[in-house]
């Protein structure tokens, strides 16, 4: 929606010089669509295509954060050891901060104290509006 608002010029963005950033796919993306072009084209307009970093994504895999089939309940110690695993894959592209779209992603990689900034996709972007 934001970004077929953002296209019908129905949505403007203020660009952000927030420094070099990666897009996390939620972990369940490789499931549902194998791009994610809509996340995108936002951060892209918001915070420059030259800032995006691109962490590891191959054959439609990418890392999981740790927040799917409930290991933040059952084994929180692979949890978090993933989300210490994605973030340092973004942090090794060059990204000093991240963004995900997914909120259980979101809370995982947060509470894994990472040396890199992590926001949500949405709170993001409102800090462009």
């Amino acid at each position: 929606v934001l970004a077929e608002a953002l296209g019908a010029r129905k949505l403007t963005l203020k660009p952000s010089a927030a420094g070099a950033y990666a897009y996390l796919d939620p972990s369940h993306a490789p499931r549902v669509a194998k791009t994610r072009p809509a996340p995108r084209a936002l951060l892209a307009v918001a915070f420059g295509a030259d800032a995006a970093k691109k962490p590891f994504w191959r054959e439609d895999r990418a890392h999981p954060a740790g927040a799917t089939g409930g290991l933040t309940l059952t084994h929180p110690e692979i949890a978090a050891a993933l989300a210490a695993s994605r973030l340092a894959d973004a942090k090794d592209a060059g990204a000093t901060w991240v963004v995900t779209e997914d909120p259980d992603d979101l809370a995982v990689l947060e509470a894994s104290t990472p040396a890199l900034g992590v926001k949500s996709l949405y709170e993001a972007l409102a800090a462009c509006l």
